[in-house]
């Protein structure tokens, strides 16, 4: 597996969803739960984090960047920890 693992859920605007560092996706379940009735949400498992445990992705800025990208429509990032680290790399480039 190369790409991180990615769950959608809701319905509304497009928010990608990026844990910290030894985290997982699950870490934004509560948030998730409270978001989904107005948002649509990406929920990202970081490479060699969660179901991304075994992907071959390096966790590194532009990788991961370009690969969630690549999945996920257009939308605003928002990233907890080295999750924050992804979101401003998104936003810089």
């Amino acid at each position: 597996m190369t790409d991180p693992h990615i769950d959608t859920i809701g319905r509304g605007p497009d928010l990608v969803l990026l844990h910290g560092w030894a985290m997982h996706s699950g870490v934004f379940a509560a948030l998730a739960e409270a978001l989904a009735p107005r948002f649509t949400l990406h929920l990202v498992d970081l490479p060699g984090h969660g179901h991304s445990r075994d992907s071959a992705l390096p966790l590194a800025l532009e990788p991961v960047v370009a690969a969630v990208a690549a999945r996920a429509p257009r939308a605003v990032w928002a990233g907890w920890s080295l999750g924050g680290l992804f979101a401003l790399h998104a936003a810089a480039t």
